[in-house]
């Protein structure tokens, strides 16, 4: 299989040959996303068949960004075509698996290849003299989709054309089973809606053609991926009924056909080509206001793309604010996640409105001086279990503060969130979350807490107990009181003083001659604190941070560690192969794969940080560049021909081997993924 990345009527795309059966297999595993710019997707396989859950061809935001509901799954087409002779053929273009291993219909015999554009997709299939081509795509910030079928075939042809839409009408996240459910299906204005009992409703469309309402369930449907991961993983579909469409084909050559898709309120908007033109004026708007700033990076607008998936509206307060989905396909906006993504997916853009705007958004949530861990799926209340997201916070308003060069905007919307912050810390404040007054150092949580990044939990198990003293907690809580000194000066001294006993304390109670490096974590021990002395991954982020805990020499010999045990092409192990719980491989059920999460995978985002820590340790030295952009590579090689076209994975396998490659996992596209690509990328012109 091979891929071609370049212009083309998509502009940017990532295109993929068919070359038979034998790639059957590498186009089921290759994924596409595409996004409409308010939290909802369309998401699938290049082969065209749904392999989990969250496969469909429009999943709408019914409260942007969350309150996902995954509406269009998919449609059975059948077509007949007639060639000037007389001889017909009838085809099945879809792929379904009703049993693993069994796909019925076998659309992809025809196959000829697949390519994904900056919003919309594309599958061309061949069977004789007639080319059948299908385009999905997205109405970037209106909401809603659109189907185009285009089909080609010599003159006095004809053929006709039988859609059934294929839809679930419910919580993006659940399954649906026949179960005596019962759809009601009507006529609008412009089509039909078929409306679930829970009230869900889509609203089907063509642009010609006619409806023969015929209502049934389709059953058993199979998700391959959701049964690899121990998850229910069957599911039946409703169909309201057919459009059928019928064209001669004349001295044009072909017949097109539009399918529409939309929640209610969605139609009449502008169609899905209007909306892609305004996104990729949009993106042009955005390459440009990056040239003068980092004239390479402006030449990657695939990865200019890739970052604005994640970019999306919330609203605060009936204002229309910004926010970043932490990654696709289940995850909304989290804090830590957005604020770590934030610099590289708009400050080294030069989204700067956006960026102040998502920080507006998560300070207008913060509670006793904590952001949000993660706003709700369904929109209710957010959630503020963390203990680190409001310090990245800091450190992503401090730094929109330098890179936008926006210091009255800091100073009006920012700042006094940020002091308060750092004086709830002090004073203590929810899941005791304290600066302990002998060293000035953070402690968090207990052992039935999960407050850092490393937080996965499942059936009662805490796989990664981080509570206590956590080395990246206290270097980003050193590098707040720096950062927020020079950002409120009329505070410099008092806050400089604390930081000046953190410096103090932090090296002497978290180095380990032992390891020659860091330990992850001070463990209350009675009325002390014990090394947790692990090799993890998270002290590498004291020597990454724009103000460092430690001397030059111990960052040196941190990163030297950190490179020995943890460093892959794709990112960071999260623990040392050497030590006894390290898990190589991310796979089996939910539980298996959560113990995995923090005790070996591999996460791309970490790579940000190292490449960081490398840069200024050796000053930006030109050597030091040059080692950055090669470490780089493979991870913009993998967004070209990796699983994930045009994005990054989540997390990999920590191992990898001749007879067992590395594999991606998690969500299949993740935002702090491509930030540390474009981060890194924008801190090598540095």
């Amino acid at each position: 299989m091979n891929v071609e990345h370049g212009p083309s009527s998509f502009d940017r795309t990532h295109l993929i040959r068919f070359r038979g059966e034998g790639d059957v297999r590498r186009f089921i595993e290759t994924e596409w996303l595409i996004t409409d710019g308010l939290g909802g997707f369309a998401m699938g396989t290049a082969l065209g068949l749904n392999t989990r859950r969250y496969h469909g061809w429009l999943i709408s935001a019914r409260k942007p960004p969350v309150g996902r509901i995954m509406l269009l799954n998919n449609v059975l087409e059948r077509l007949t075509l007639a060639a000037p002779d007389g001889r017909e053929e009838t085809v099945e273009l879809s792929n379904f698996e009703f049993a693993p291993h069994h796909i019925a219909p076998r659309g992809y015999r025809l196959l000829q290849q697949f390519e994904r554009g900056v919003n919309a997709c594309r599958w061309v299939y061949r069977t004789g003299q007639f080319t059948f081509e299908r385009i999905l795509s997205l109405r970037w910030r209106v909401g809603g989709a659109d189907v185009t079928y285009r089909i080609s075939g010599p003159a006095g042809s004809t053929m006709r054309l039988a859609l059934l839409p294929l839809v679930r009408c419910h919580d993006f996240h659940h399954l649906i089973r026949c179960d005596g459910r019962r759809f009601l299906v009507r006529g609008t204005r412009e089509g039909i809606a078929a409306a679930a009992p829970d009230g869900q409703d889509v609203h089907l469309s063509t642009s010609d053609g006619q409806f023969h309402a015929q209502s049934d369930w389709w059953f058993n449907f199979h998700y391959q991926q959701d049964a690899q991961r121990g998850l229910d993983h069957i599911e039946d579909l409703f169909t309201p009924g057919e459009f059928r469409h019928e064209c001669s084909i004349d001295g044009s050559g072909c017949c097109v056909f539009q399918l529409h898709a939309g929640a209610d309120g969605d139609s009449g908007r502008p169609p899905a080509g209007q909306a892609e033109e305004h996104r990729r004026a949009h993106l042009a708007r955005h390459r440009t206001s990056v040239q003068a700033k980092s004239p390479s990076l402006a030449a990657r607008l695939d990865l200019l793309a890739a970052a604005d998936d994640f970019v999306v509206p919330r609203r605060v307060d009936e204002e229309s604010l910004m926010t970043i989905l932490a990654g696709y396909p289940w995850f909304g906006d989290w804090g830590r996640d957005t604020m770590i993504a934030l610099r590289g997916l708009l400050l080294v853009t030069a989204r700067f409105d956006e960026a102040r705007a998502t920080l507006r958004a998560f300070a207008a949530h913060r509670r006793h001086g904590l952001i949000p861990n993660l706003f709700d799926d369904y929109g209710e209340a957010a959630h503020h279990n963390t203990a680190d997201a409001s310090l990245w916070f800091i450190d992503a308003a401090c730094k929109y503060r330098a890179m936008s060069e926006d210091t009255a905007g800091f100073d009006r919307d920012l700042r006094e969130a940020c002091l308060d912050i750092i004086d709830c810390y002090r004073r203590g404040t929810d899941f005791g979350i304290r600066m302990d007054e002998r060293d000035g150092l953070i402690a968090a949580g207990d052992a039935s807490t999960q407050l850092t990044w490393m937080d996965a939990k499942r059936d009662g198990v805490v796989f990664t107990p981080r509570f206590g003293k956590a080395v990246e907690i206290n270097a980003l809580w050193y590098s707040a009181l720096r950062s927020m000194a020079e950002a409120a000066p009329q505070r410099a001294a008092e806050l400089n003083a604390i930081a000046d006993r953190v410096r103090e304390h932090f090296a002497a109670l978290f180095w380990c001659e032992e390891t020659n490096c860091l330990a992850d974590v001070l463990v209350p021990d009675g009325d002390g604190w014990v090394q947790d002395r692990c090799v993890r991954p998270n002290q590498i982020i004291a020597c990454s941070l724009p103000h460092s805990p430690l001397d030059i020499e111990r960052r040196r010999r941190v990163i030297a560690v950190v490179e020995e045990h943890l460093l892959t092409p794709v990112g960071l192990r999260t623990l040392s192969p050497r030590d006894s719980r390290y898990i190589g491989r991310f796979e089996g059920g939910m539980f298996e794969r959560d113990r995995a999460y923090h005790q070996g995978t591999v996460w791309p985002w970490l790579m940000g940080p190292f490449i960081e820590a490398v840069l200024r340790a050796e000053e930006f030295s030109d050597v030091a560049r040059r080692r950055a952009k090669s470490l780089l590579q493979p991870l913009i090689e993998q967004t070209i021909v990796g699983r994930s076209l045009g994005q990054l994975a989540e997390v990999y396998d920590g191992d990898s081997t001749p007879q067992r490659q590395r594999l991606p996992g998690g969500c299949m596209a993740q935002a702090w993924s491509i930030a540390a690509i474009l981060d890194g990328l924008a801190l090598c012109e540095k």
